[in-house]
């Protein structure tokens, strides 16, 4: 997945049109359009915003995976899936 496809999957998962995702973002809709059809990529601002906003880390919206390291058996694993705001 690419970062227009996860921003599109992470607001329709949360039930947000574009308009009440701009509304929230203070960003216009125009914007959040443009960004999930791959006509605009947003600012690292932009993208530290949203992951907050999501609760994801920003190479969630990147790749649609976030790396954890285990301490205990020092390892990396990668996990997958979409997340919710709550």
């Amino acid at each position: 997945m690419n970062f227009a496809e996860i921003l599109k999957t992470l607001r329709q998962k949360n039930n947000l049109t574009q308009i009440e995702l701009a509304q929230h973002t203070n960003l216009a809709r125009s914007t959040i359009a443009g960004y999930e059809k791959k006509y605009r990529q947003p600012p690292y601002e932009t993208l530290i915003m949203l992951a907050d906003f999501f609760h994801v880390s920003i190479d969630y919206l990147l790749t649609g995976r976030e790396s954890v390291y285990t301490a205990s058996d020092q390892t990396w694993a990668t996990i997958d899936g979409v997340h919710h705001i709550t």
